[in-house]
């Protein structure tokens, strides 16, 4: 057996064991009449979201600044000067060009506010419960890379909102969010669902949907279950 994969074996164990022990515990009450739920939380994409509300992405063509492309798009296609007989098509293509993608972030105490609105929404949505959230975020260091050194290559050179950082870090020290060396947070999530397989899954990742059970929509603030054929064609 190649070296590789006995360490990643050996890693995926570990992992598993690290995921039960280090996650947030909350200290059993002495008497309790509210029935216990757990949900695995997708920290990546719940701090992608709320960082990349607060990019303040604007688009701008010579002094005009637009919030949304598609009408620095339409602007741009109305008043520039095209030489005649140029192709819409064309005429798309080059205004495209044409138009500068620009950020104005916003405090980073914005983004914590968003986040802590979804959280609210989730505990909301989950009244009946005492709820406690497992939170997982993926490490900088994953075995796929090891595995295909091409792995993921086509996001390099991608901007990352200013404020994810920031958010995550947000989330290590609100929630003890969970890192493990060579896991992506949904990786850990899977690992954790089959060790509490009534835990509810926290994401809007379809991926996700591959594992049976109940999985929350924190957008639509709705909860679908997945059954294990469901699950299968996923």
């Amino acid at each position: 057996m190649s070296d590789w994969k006995i360490g990643l074996g050996a890693r995926r164990r570990a992992a598993a064991k690290w995921v039960g022990e280090a996650s947030p515990h909350v200290e059993e009450p002495t008497i309790s009449a509210t029935p216990r739920l757990t949900v695995l939380v997708d920290g990546d994409l719940v701090a992608y979201r709320c960082a990349a509300a607060t990019e303040g992405t604007y688009y701008q063509w010579e002094d005009k600044e637009f919030k949304y492309h598609r009408d620095a798009l339409a602007y741009v296609l109305k008043h520039n000067e095209w030489p005649e007989e140029t192709p819409e098509a064309s005429k798309k293509y080059l205004a495209r060009g044409l138009i500068k993608k620009k950020t104005n972030p916003e405090p980073i105490e914005n983004a914590y506010y968003n986040m802590q609105k979804i959280f609210r929404k989730a505990r909301r949505h989950f009244s009946s419960y005492d709820v406690e959230f497992k939170v997982y975020l993926t490490h900088d260091v994953l075995f796929r890379d090891e595995v295909s050194p091409t792995y993921k290559k086509s996001r390099e050179g991608l901007k990352r909102p200013t404020n994810l950082k920031g958010c995550k870090a947000w989330l290590e020290k609100k929630y003890a969010a969970v890192t493990i060396e060579g896991y992506e947070a949904d990786d850990l999530m899977a690992i954790a669902h089959k060790m509490d397989p009534d835990a509810v899954i926290m994401s809007l990742d379809k991926d996700l949907k591959q594992l049976a059970g109940h999985h929350y929509d924190f957008n639509k603030d709705v909860t679908v279950t997945v059954t294990p054929e469901e699950a299968r064609f996923n």
